[in-house]
């Protein structure tokens, strides 16, 4: 099966017709997607064309990887209404909560995470885990191995300023 991945970023971009088909286009194909919302409000137009098309793409998502803070500041939520929103309604995937550690979505797993020693920056934290995670699982581990590779790799990159780690 093809995968699509889709970051909100791109949508926040984009004239709101060309969200709305691209939405269109992928309800009425085959493919596998693969969302995390960025919500990055001064990239939007509105309030509500960003909720329109992040919920229509997690209503549409086989992967979904949602951050806690983008979540609660998009739609004004607690972080049990958010936990419980995609605990309810999420296929597969990780909700990124930080230094708490991923929860799993779409399949219960249970793990302790470890948070970061030192936090430098916080750049690039959400993509490194989407990384991490997405390679573990594409390379055949468990949701469980996933969910940790994603939050090791996220935790090593905030130890750092910017979004690459030195060698």
């Amino acid at each position: 099966m093809m995968q699509c991945i889709c970051p909100g970023i791109s949508m926040a971009i984009l004239p709101h017709a060309i969200r709305l088909a691209f939405v269109e286009w992928l309800n009425n194909s085959a493919i596998e997607l693969i969302f995390d919302s960025n919500f990055r409000p001064r990239l939007w137009e509105s309030r509500q064309h960003s909720q329109e098309i992040t919920s229509a793409l997690w209503m549409r998502a086989d992967i979904a990887l949602p951050s806690m803070d983008d979540e609660m500041d998009l739609f004004s939520e607690t972080t049990d209404q958010v936990s419980m929103r995609f605990l309810s309604s999420a296929k597969s995937g990780a909700l990124k909560r930080g230094e708490q550690g991923p929860l799993s979505l779409g399949g219960e797993v249970f793990h302790g995470y470890h948070s970061a020693p030192n936090v430098v920056d916080t750049t690039a934290a959400g993509d490194s885990f989407n990384g991490g995670y997405l390679g573990a699982l594409f390379s055949g581990k468990t949701q469980a191995e996933a969910l940790i590779m994603g939050h090791n790799l996220a935790k090593a990159v905030v130890q750092y300023r910017g979004a690459i780690i030195p060698e």
